[in-house]
């Protein structure tokens, strides 16, 4: 297994950025964003760049056609982009250095702080303003969504479609057997419910993490959660706005990955490592096969499971805690090429898909919760008790938005290179964590931070 393969992407990445901030029109020490309104022009033929799995994408088809109809002056050019989503973020900035870029693009919300500081997006601020009272008042929790996942130096430059944060997913079947009433709720219970679950003569496993290979940067992210559950922190923003990280010497974050290297190698209650692959295809396949009684999960997993286990029992619960039960809400973010010569058009499409309308069209190919809680009362979501125990970590304080940064791919996958030697036991935690530390300031220094 190469761990370095996505790291090699995302630096081939941030070496792109470097030649766009400091070889193109928006060199000269600051970016120069773009702050046209978009509502200067109507009508015309917009390109729009998605990347959807074969669940999601005919969503986007019918949501794009549902548009046509509603604006017939405006016809959508929909192209679905190939690979992961580093493979569509990396495309994105090599073809914007080509001068290839469509007019729309739908992308992971880490990307938007990058674009948006090398001049690449349309500042969306003044239409914002106005929808948020209008057509995308859906309330106070939008509003908090836009201002910290579509948002850079205090400028809005996109829009969330659906969104997503962690909860608990168990195996129902496979905790009543063990005779466990209800979901673990502290770390200890959690301990020792994977211990009554796992049962290696029958190959099954009381717990699974999201993933132990991902570096997209999803690993990092994952230990970001254990570390706030402990009521820790693994970075923040000092007074000028600026990422701060705080790896090496974090007792927390020492503490997090302790409890999952013990849970792996001593107590062996949680999924073998070999067992799992770069894509976690290989744990799903588990789940799906009643292998692994619990695992992390997010809303947009529940349309897979649908597909591809329609009979298997599960369920979903707030996360397990110490201090609290720490969890980010994240999203995919529409935004809009500051070269688009159809600017109305483009965020009439973007604010049509962000609508309650749009979001519930949308909801049948999509597991995400909507960014409109009233459209929780659909029957796609209603009709499946899973998404309950999502909402319940929604609703629950420690359950935020990420606040991205400029780099955030590059600087999170270089830190999850690091952490992961300690979990495949080539390194001590500490000398790991010391590592990260040394890798994340290398790479904000990489993009000015």
């Amino acid at each position: 297994m190469n761990l370095q393969k996505l790291l090699r992407g995302a630096l081939a990445a941030a070496a792109v950025f470097l030649t766009i901030g400091a070889g193109s029109a928006f060199a000269g020490g600051k970016a120069e964003t773009s702050s046209q309104p978009a509502t200067a022009q109507s009508g015309g033929t917009i390109s729009v760049w998605v990347q959807g799995d074969a669940v999601r994408y005919p969503g986007f088809v019918a949501v794009t056609k549902a548009f046509e109809q509603k604006y017939p002056d405006i016809k959508v050019e929909l192209t679905n982009v190939p690979g992961s989503w580093t493979d569509e973020y990396q495309k994105l900035l090599t073809g914007y250095v080509g001068g290839v870029w469509p007019d729309v693009v739908y992308a992971k919300s880490f990307a938007l702080p990058t674009f948006a500081s090398k001049g690449m997006l349309l500042d969306l601020t003044s239409d914002w303003n106005q929808a948020k009272t209008g057509v995308l008042n859906a309330g106070p929790k939008l509003n908090e969504i836009v201002a910290n996942l579509c948002s850079y130096n205090g400028k809005v430059y996109g829009l969330p479609r659906g969104q997503y944060w962690f909860a608990l997913g168990y195996n129902t079947d496979m905790l009543k057997n063990a005779g466990i009433a209800q979901p673990p709720k502290t770390w200890e219970e959690w301990q020792s419910d994977a211990a009554k679950l796992t049962d290696k003569s029958a190959g099954t496993w009381g717990f699974a993490p999201y993933t132990y290979y991902k570096t997209d940067p999803n690993y990092t992210e994952e230990v970001e959660m254990w570390t706030g559950q402990l009521g820790g922190e693994m970075m923040s923003y000092d007074s000028s706005g600026k990422p701060v990280y705080h790896l090496a010497g974090n007792a927390k974050m020492k503490q997090a990955l302790q409890y999952a290297y013990d849970n792996i190698y001593n107590r062996k209650d949680w999924l073998d490592p070999a067992l799992d692959n770069a894509d976690d295809s290989a744990e799903l396949n588990l789940v799906f096969n009643n292998k692994i009684a619990m695992w992390w999960m997010h809303g947009g997993t529940i349309s897979r499971f649908e597909k591809a286990a329609p009979n298997l029992h599960y369920l979903t619960a707030p996360l397990p805690a110490v201090d609290n039960s720490r969890s980010y809400i994240d999203a995919q973010d529409w935004m809009i090429s500051a070269k688009t010569k159809l600017p109305a058009a483009a965020w009439k499409y973007i604010e049509y898909f962000t609508s309650q309308p749009g979001e519930a069209m949308f909801a049948p190919y999509e597991g995400h919760l909507s960014v409109w809680p009233q459209n929780w009362s659909l029957p796609v979501y209603t009709s499946q008790p899973a998404y309950q125990g999502l909402i319940e970590q929604y609703k629950l304080k420690a359950t935020i938005p990420y606040r991205y940064h400029d780099g955030w791919l590059p600087v999170r996958a270089a830190i999850a290179v690091e952490l992961q030697k300690a979990m495949f036991q080539k390194e001590s935690i500490d000398q790991a964590l010391t590592a990260a530390q040394k890798a994340a300031e290398s790479e904000l220094a990489k993009v000015g931070l």
